[in-house]
């Protein structure tokens, strides 16, 4: 088979192979606690599915090269581990990587995963029942196969994921199997590994979504961000498999589900299988209710940064994607440049029937706004050599051993196979040299709005001599293409543009896509008509009013706020002359006082109606009804801008763990892992360790101080975790608030939100701890149907830092962010003094700003302490706003922070007892004792 002619049907077989060559309950039948041995249960498992001997002996043997690949480090720990400290460990477990603490998976019930073949036997009888060619039958079998099997071994296993390697159980069988299918593409056209590494990245993200002057504008920058991204590997995903995207991974990623179980004509996939839509609503967090997928919603949580693992230039070419480096740079850039076209295009189609935006539509062109990167590294040409310099390096370090031992079952570990040896160094020198090139890849610090046309336009302004155009005051960097006249005249262009705007061609089209094209661009990008009406495009107005309506919602809370409301309508209906604000202020105040919906088949007042009912405010109440709202007096005047960033991410992701606090160092990491799998002699353990260090200092360049563990099973973990993290931080901003909070994005390390200001600091407090402690033990707990089904790691000991800015609503957007970016820099300077230790880094930085622009702020720690005094803090907030506390209590607070910050350590009982004596002063029930309660009684 030459590489030209490498058939498609080979390929999925390939990849299935990948998928299978190890069982799910791989451990137990390894430590022999059942009565198949690994090998045979997999074998057992592919005749069962009816695939021997179709998968066929060339993928076979192919799967099992891929996976010595995957497994790499992993498999030289596990080896030496056998020839030295003992051949089994005692005691099945999977360990954090990230935090060295470990959970022991549940045994399953079978000998065998019966119950699991059965599901995905079903899975493939359906798609083979179809009339369609075979290399479409293997190819929608494996796509089912990536993205359900191992959710549907969940379900019929609950809690019983089995580590890769019982001696190195740092990453779960299903990372493995994921990241031996990724791999499986360098083998597709031969023998030995053979293919590229790609990183691409969209540049000038962050101006993008600064760039907005409204909430929908940044929701719509963010989110079109993410469809794009997903645009540019959405070919390779369906033709080659979603394995080619290592990070993010495809899986748990609702924009693979949502492409994979759209309705699409051309498919003619079985109904039965686009069901496993409904199978996938029931997952969901354990501190969360509902959804984690949400594929009906719009979720940015897929960054705009990926890695891609694919086949040979020559694989390519036959696909018709490329043939060389320039070729698969030029193919990402036509199909950036197409998504965006399609959007232009659709937006200049729904805006026909309004003249005035039609006249500037027109001048709108379909060049991108964002910059493209794109870095390629090939296998074997660009790492052969540097391998074949850790193997030499390897030698040299064994034969330096003074223990003969030691030195005689090291060498016969490696002697076994030198080429293979080498081959396991790809993956991690591929990786290291991508992230190399990617660095030294020319910086787009330039402003990639003015790149893209900029020069063009203002040209073509000068010939026509409209020398006096405008700029954006949106972006403040391009002309307008539509300017909005004040006055009634600017009052016809209605809601969606404001009195004096002017908008170049991004902002126009993002403000078009966002408000009045929201339904349609929304099922252009969800593919699938929508079953309801999306609410009102997000705003800040929204946030600040949120409270008010949440409390009209509440039953117990709802009979203040009816007379004020109804106090407000009496007030208008008094005036003599009613200006058009104060009639929408009415007739929104009697949409929500008598308004309906129906629930459950029965009509309901807005009035204490709940959640509910908030859904269907939104819906109802137009934009100019809340700004009249607020304009009369009624709501509040803040929302919260929340932005987070993990500390020292990159450097995860570059491998250097050791930057993750309280983590050991290099090969002292890999020995505290070993010892979470039984008890062994110390001596045994040295010696193990002096093993572990000789491969890492293989990989070490010159001047290096730590290795940089990039081998593909650790990165198959953080990127799983990162996608898991990303969606819990969705889910959390969506169910903390219901229909109050907007994400604007989630990438797993990073989050944007805007919210109603008592929210933030519960929003800070449960995303910060779920992100290094998930639900205890540093590990997260997955349900279905409420029963809980997974354990998988967080991310452990790694950071994060905060920055929450409370604006007024009238101020812009764009200055909150700024705001919000500045803070960021702030909490990650900071250095925060405990007792008994100090930390950097991890904190929240809180600034008030009021709508003149003056700014009151504090920093917050965040560690697992920090978290402590940060909910403390939230409660007495919630004392205040509940009238247990007086107003003034706030205000003897600044003055002993003022007066003690700078003498007593955070945390200290010192400054615990002083707090606590102005607190018992400000109590206004003086025998109101409980409240006294709000600290912990270790503090």
């Amino acid at each position: 088979m030459s590489e030209g002619t490498v058939s498609r049907t080979f390929i999925y077989k390939l990849k299935i192979a990948a998928m299978l060559h190890d069982p799910p309950d791989k451990a137990w039948h390894v430590m022999k606690e059942k009565k198949m041995g690994h090998e045979e249960v997999s074998e057992k498992i592919i005749r069962e599915l009816l695939l021997e001997p179709d998968l066929g002996e060339i993928s076979r043997e192919r799967a099992k090269k891929a996976d010595y690949l995957a497994a790499g480090a992993d498999r030289w720990f596990a080896e030496v581990f056998s020839a030295l400290v003992c051949h089994t460990p005692d005691d099945i477990v999977i360990v954090n990587p990230l935090s060295l603490k470990s959970m022991k998976p549940k045994k399953p019930d079978d000998d065998y995963p019966q119950e699991w073949v059965k599901e995905i036997k079903r899975i493939k009888d359906e798609i083979w029942e179809l009339d369609i060619p075979e290399a479409e039958k293997y190819k929608w079998f494996y796509h089912f196969l990536y993205a359900f099997g191992e959710l549907l071994y969940l379900e019929k296993y609950p809690c019983s994921i089995s580590p890769a390697d019982t001696r190195a159980p740092y990453h779960t069988i299903f990372d493995h199997l994921s990241i031996t299918a990724s791999l499986s593409n360098w083998f597709i056209a031969g023998e030995e590994p053979h293919g590229i590494l790609v990183q691409l990245e969209l540049a000038g993200v962050q101006k993008y979504i600064q760039s907005s002057r409204k909430l929908c504008d940044m929701w719509f920058s963010s989110f079109f961000c993410s469809y794009l991204t997903w645009s540019l590997v959405e070919e390779l995903v369906e033709k080659i498999g979603p394995d080619v995207l290592i990070s993010p991974s495809c899986r748990w990623n609702p924009f693979y589900f949502r492409w994979l179980l759209k309705s699409d004509g051309n498919r003619n996939l079985p109904e039965n299988l686009l069901k496993l839509r409904d199978f996938l609503e029931n997952f969901s967090f354990k501190d969360l209710g509902g959804d984690i997928f949400s594929l009906e919603e719009p979720l940015p949580v897929l960054p705009t940064s990926v890695r891609l693992i694919l086949p040979p230039f020559s694989v390519l070419k036959s696909m018709n994607i490329a043939g060389n480096e320039s070729e698969i740079a030029e193919y990402f850039l036509r199909r950036y440049t197409k998504t965006y076209s399609d959007l232009v295009k659709l937006v200049k189609e729904e805006s026909e029937k309004n003249e005035k935006l039609k006249e500037a539509l027109e001048k709108v062109n379909e060049v991108p706004p964002l910059m493209l990167r794109c870095v390629v590294v090939k296998v074997p040409d660009e790492v052969d050599e540097d391998c074949q310099k850790c193997v030499k390096k390897i030698e040299e370090f064994i034969n330096d051993l003074k223990d003969e031992n030691t030195r005689k079952k090291l060498l016969e570990v490696i002697q076994e196979d030198k080429k293979k040896l080498k081959n396991t160094f790809f993956p991690f020198i591929a990786l290291k040299k991508l992230a190399e090139k990617f660095q030294q890849s020319e910086s787009l610090k330039a402003s990639a709005l003015l790149a893209a046309g900029f020069q063009k336009q203002t040209e073509e302004l000068w010939r026509k001599k409209e020398r006096n155009f405008r700029y954006c005051t949106v972006c403040g960097e391009v002309p307008s293409v539509l300017d909005v006249p004040r006055g009634s005249e600017g009052q016809s262009f209605g809601w969606t543009f404001d009195e004096g705007e002017h908008l170049c061609q991004y902002c126009l089209v993002k403000r078009l896509a966002a408000t009045t094209m929201r339904e349609k661009f929304l099922e252009w990008t969800l593919g699938k008509k929508l079953e309801m009406k999306p609410p009102s495009p997000p705003s800040v107005s929204w946030q600040a009013m949120y409270p008010l309506i949440k409390d009209l919602t509440t039953k117990e809370k709802s009979q203040n706020i009816i007379k004020k409301l109804e106090e407000k309508k009496e007030e208008i209906d008094k005036k003599k002359d009613i200006s058009e604000e104060d009639k929408l202020a009415r007739e929104a105040l009697e949409i929500l006082l008598k308004g309906e919906f129906e629930k459950s088949g029965t009509r309901c007042t807005y009035v204490g109606g709940g959640d509910d009912a908030i859904k269907n405010i939104q819906r109802t109440l137009k934009p100019e009804h809340i700004e009249a709202l607020l304009a009369a007096g009624i709501g509040g005047k803040y929302f919260s801008l929340v932005q987070a960033d993990a500390d020292n991410m990159g450097k995860l992701l570059s491998g250097e763990f050791e930057k993750i606090r309280g983590l050991p160092k290099d090969e002292d990491l890999f020995v505290e892992i070993v010892k979470k799998t039984g008890n062994y002699e110390e001596e045994k353990l040295n010696t193990f360790k002096e093993a572990v260090k000789i491969w890492l200092q293989s990989m070490k360049e010159n001047g290096e101080k730590e290795v940089k563990k990039l081998w593909p099973s650790l990165l198959a973990t953080i990127s799983r975790t990162l996608v898991l993290s990303a969606l819990h931080d969705a889910q959390t901003v969506r169910r903390i608030a219901p229909s109050g909070c907007t994400l604007v994005y989630a990438g797993g390390d990073d989050l944007l939100a805007v919210l109603p200001v008592p929210y933030t600091l519960e929003l800070v407090e449960k995303t910060r701890r779920y992100f290094s402690e998930g639900d205890g033990e540093t590990f997260v707990t997955i349900r279905l149907n409420n029963n809980e089904i997974a354990f998988l790691p967080t991310l452990g000991n790694s950071s994060r830092s905060y920055s929450a800015i409370i604006s007024h609503y009238k101020a812009p957007l764009s200055l909150a962010l700024e705001k919000a970016r500045e803070g960021l820099k702030k909490a990650k300077r900071t250095e925060t003094i405990f007792p008994q230790y100090s930390l950097e880094k991890d904190c929240l930085f809180l600034e008030y700003r009021s709508r003149g622009g003056a700014g009151t702020s504090t920093v917050f720690p965040l560690s697992s302490d920090g978290l402590e005094y940060l909910n403390i803090t939230k409660e007495l907030s919630c004392l205040i706003e509940s009238g247990r506390l007086s107003n003034s209590f706030i205000r003897d607070l600044i003055e002993l922070c003022d007066r003690y910050d700078q003498v007593l350590p955070t945390g200290s009982q010192e400054m615990v007892s002083i707090v606590l004596n102005v607190m018992k002063r400000n109590l206004v029930d003086k025998n109101d004792f409980v409240t006294l309660r709000v600290f912990p009684p270790d503090k």
